[in-house]
């Protein structure tokens, strides 16, 4: 499960049965919206600013950021190909 708070600039990675967060994410700035491709292979974050984060699951590495928009990235969707992100 991957989760991110509002006010903090990480993306939290947890498994059920757990308390704690295997690892976390690191952004440049809080997000305001999530996805993840259908493999399962990487982690999307877009925020305030306009900018879309890109993680690898496997190892949390930040592998990408790229100024989208000129306003906030409020909603995500990675198609069923994994080709494709809207925003």
């Amino acid at each position: 499960v991957y989760s991110a708070q509002h006010a903090k600039q990480a993306v939290h990675v947890w498994a059920w049965g757990r308390p704690q967060p295997l690892m976390q994410c690191h952004a440049q700035e809080p997000l305001t919206a999530m996805a993840a491709d259908p493999a399962g292979a990487h982690v999307l974050g877009g925020s305030r600013s306009g900018r879309i984060f890109v993680w690898r699951v496997a190892s949390g590495l930040l592998l990408k950021v790229a100024t989208a928009h000129y306003k906030a990235v409020t909603a995500m969707g990675v198609t069923e190909c994994g080709g494709f992100l809207a925003t």
